[in-house]
């Protein structure tokens, strides 16, 4: 897994409301998630900002790219970028551990199931050899 960065600067898109923010790294489902929930709390944290809760609702994340509307005022842009930027590594960080959880929950899951078979095949064993000493 690797963690998302930004690779280029933001740009303008062919809807002239929205940008779109280059990114490179594993966006997956975790990511997307933390990333939204990252974003979320970086608008919380700019109560002054306008919009930050329509902003929030407006991403669209790819995996080659973030983008936003922004109907805003010119001088209020780089804000939004800024929170952007921010958000990123504390996504990446959450999705790592989010990844690790998932991941021990499936090997103890696996584990289980494979002590599971070992004692069932353990009883069925016994099972046989109690049959064979009545017969």
């Amino acid at each position: 897994m690797t963690d998302v960065r930004r690779t280029g600067p933001p740009r303008r898109l062919e809807d002239r409301t929205r940008f779109g923010v280059p990114i490179v790294g594993d966006v997956d489902g975790i990511w997307q998630r933390a990333f939204h929930a990252e974003i979320i709390e970086e608008a919380r944290r700019h109560p002054d900002l306008s919009g930050g809760d329509f902003f929030g609702k407006s991403l669209t994340i790819n995996p080659d790219q973030i983008t936003f509307y922004f109907v805003g005022d010119a001088p209020l842009l780089p804000r939004y970028l800024d929170m952007i930027e921010a958000a990123i590594a504390p996504a990446n960080h959450t999705a790592t551990q989010q990844r690790h959880r998932l991941d021990a929950a499936a090997a103890e899951a696996e584990r289980k199931v494979h002590d599971r078979d070992e004692e069932m095949e353990r009883e069925l064993r016994a099972w046989v050899e109690t049959q064979s000493a009545t017969v």
